[in-house]
């Protein structure tokens, strides 16, 4: 995720995460730590429907299965999709 990080143009040269890496931290911010989960879900639900039409989902699908979350990844996916309808 964090080798993945670009450099945007302007002011400054701190890496950024792409929105893959950051649904990918936030899952693992939410496996490490449960009582997070509703903020966590919440999140990711929100990237996932702001980006819909650009997500990589194989990478996602990846992140998901390096936490044993795949089935997650259906369920957050579906609900971003009625979100944004």
């Amino acid at each position: 995720m964090l080798d993945r990080a670009m450099t945007p143009a302007g002011p400054t040269d701190l890496p950024v995460v792409d929105v893959e890496g950051l649904i990918g931290l936030k899952l693992q911010a939410l496996v490490n730590d449960p009582r997070r989960r509703r903020q966590d879900e919440a999140d990711i639900v929100a990237l996932m429907r702001s980006n819909l039409t650009s997500l990589n989902v194989p990478l996602l699908e990846r992140y998901f299965a390096l936490f044993e979350q795949q089935d997650e990844l259906h369920r957050f996916l579906d609900e971003a999709r009625r979100q944004g309808a």
